[in-house]
C-alpha cells in the first residue's frame, strides 16, 4: 500500500532523479579531484622552472595550465547546475 501511495505522489520518480544527480555529482567530484591534483603538480613544476630561470621550459607548462583552467571552469559550472537541481528536488520533497 505504501509503495502505491509513494508512486502516486511521484516519490519514486523524485528518488530516481535524486540518485542520478548524486551519481553525477560524485563523478564530477572525482574528476575535480584529479584535475586539482594535476593542477597542483603543474604549478609545482612551474615554480621549479621559474626558480631555475629557463624560460624555454615554460611553454609545455603554459599549455597544461590553460587546459587545467578550462577543465576547472567546466567542473565549477557543473557543480553549480547540480546545486540548482538539488535545491529544486529538496523543495519538491
Amino acid at each position: 500500500m505504501a509503495g502505491v501511495l509513494s508512486r502516486l505522489a511521484g516519490l519514486d520518480t523524485i528518488r530516481e532523479d535524486m540518485k542520478k544527480r548524486v551519481d553525477e555529482i560524485l563523478k564530477a567530484g572525482n574528476e575535480w579531484q584529479r584535475t586539482a591534483e594535476k593542477l597542483t603538480k603543474t604549478i609545482q613544476t612551474l615554480i621549479e622552472t621559474i626558480e631555475k630561470g629557463n624560460p624555454k621550459d615554460l611553454q609545455p607548462i603554459k599549455g597544461e595550465l590553460k587546459k587545467l583552467t578550462t577543465q576547472t571552469r567546466r567542473l565549477a559550472k557543473a557543480f553549480q547546475q547540480h546545486r540548482k537541481t538539488l535545491n529544486t528536488l529538496a523543495r519538491k520533497l
